[in-house]
């Protein structure tokens, strides 16, 4: 502000003159005798000396304008604030001479506000791709775009991302790379259906024992103050007893091999170039493959039978496959209710996998097609309107941005929304 005070402007406005923030208060310079500073009337030599310089600058201000406004914070958190002595003196005197039109400008910016000319405008698309024009992404562009097109604009487009919160022990994503990782080990080592097999518990128990190990060695390099050692025989024991659990589940498989674990897959699908990670392929005695993706939390066939799925990932590794694909299946790995989910030429080729009785197989993966050529279609041409489903909604953190919960304005809305959360 002191290098404020020497210039004219034609409207001033000037904030934080809170009691604790003007005057301000200075450290006197520790190198010069303060005897000396006060003789020659160092700003900070005093608090004297600072009283009057502040004054000197506020007097100033007061009149390097037609028009000056001097402004405070009411309240910071739960501090009340006051007015510095400085601009009270100021108030009073504006008070007693136009006790009226002081108190028509005691909110600025009501007055400010009052003087706008306010403009709606509605628009819903973005700038188009051009055509022929690569754009990149991974299957999260089709679930975002499926799930909420606005969503998939400001992720993959603005790439817009929330802060990360940081929590004491793993996070639930943490827990999932854990299962990953060592499942990925785990078929590793075991590579088909016949090696199982042939193995008797005792080994398989070691193998399990070993790619635990391993996993969980890779994750204390990345957060070594997480695992203790108590912690770490915790997650030993819990990751070893559901590699034990789901291999039973393996068990009742007809004959396979694996041929790709969290293997990484370049793909162009409506000029849209994607990076895909596959958890696991496996390839069965005719040839055709089996695409599995694991799965820690809750899943649903039905994710995929809308024309806007709730988690195209698996629909989208079907399709870009360049081998034949004659199953794709959620491999659930929550505990108490391992399982394998998904759709299937047949009955025969996963346990607990029906062939839809309805569609044929190679009809279901042209209607997938062409869902997901649409949904490309739709994010190459802008497409993105603040329309989510409930289930990308529920789980998006995005909200600041899209701020779709203050245009929700009717009570039945609200209501609805919260009807189809609790479905």
């Amino acid at each position: 502000m002191t290098a404020a005070a020497g210039m004219q402007f034609d409207y001033l406005w000037v904030m934080d003159m809170q009691d604790d923030n003007w005057p301000q208060l200075k450290q006197a310079n520790a190198f010069i005798p303060i005897s000396c500073q006060r003789d020659f009337n160092i700003p900070a030599a005093s608090a004297e000396i600072q009283l009057n310089l502040a004054r000197h600058i506020t007097q100033k201000l007061g009149s390097s304008a037609k028009e000056v406004v001097f402004s405070y914070a009411k309240q910071e958190g739960d501090r009340i604030c006051r007015p510095s002595p400085l601009i009270q003196t100021i108030i009073n005197v504006e008070y007693e001479k136009n006790n009226d039109e002081h108190q028509a400008c005691v909110d600025y910016k009501d007055t400010l506000l009052a003087s706008s000319r306010l403009e709606s405008y509605y628009d819903v698309h973005a700038p188009e791709i051009p055509s022929g024009q690569l754009t990149s992404g991974g299957s999260a562009l089709f679930k975002d775009q499926s799930g909420c097109p606005f969503k998939a604009f400001a992720r993959h487009r603005l790439y817009a991302e929330s802060l990360q919160q940081s929590d004491i022990g793993l996070s639930a994503a943490e827990r999932g790379n854990l299962v990953h990782r060592a499942l990925q080990y785990l078929w590793q080592r075991l590579k088909s259906s016949d090696n199982q097999d042939y193995r008797s518990e005792t080994e398989l128990t070691k193998i399990i024992r070993s790619v635990v190990q391993e996993a969980i060695k890779q994750q204390i390099s990345q957060q070594p103050e997480t695992f203790t050692d108590r912690f770490t025989a915790l997650e030993q024991q819990r990751l070893e007893q559901l590699l034990k659990e789901w291999l039973v589940v393996e068990k009742d498989r007809s004959a396979f091999k694996v041929i790709a674990t969290e293997e990484w897959q370049r793909v162009v699908f409506e000029d849209i170039e994607l990076n895909l990670r596959v958890d696991r392929i496996d390839e069965l005695a005719d040839g055709r493959c089996v695409i599995i993706d694991y799965k820690t939390g809750a899943v649903r066939k039905k994710d995929w039978e809308s024309d806007r799925p709730n988690d195209p990932q698996l629909p989208l590794y079907a399709i870009t496959s360049k081998q034949e694909v004659a199953a794709i299946a959620f491999a659930s790995l929550k505990r108490g209710d391992l399982c394998f989910v998904g759709q299937a030429d047949a009955d025969d080729l996963l346990p607990g996998v029906q062939a839809d009785k309805e569609l044929l197989w190679q009809d279901k993966l042209n209607a997938w097609e062409q869902i997901l050529i649409q949904l490309a279609n739709d994010f190459r041409n802008g497409k993105a309107i603040v329309e989510p489903t409930i289930t990308a909604c529920r789980y998006c953190d995005l909200h600041a941005l899209c701020r779709i919960h203050g245009r929700v304005e009717n009570p039945d809305e609200v209501n609805q929304l919260e009807d189809e959360n609790n479905v």
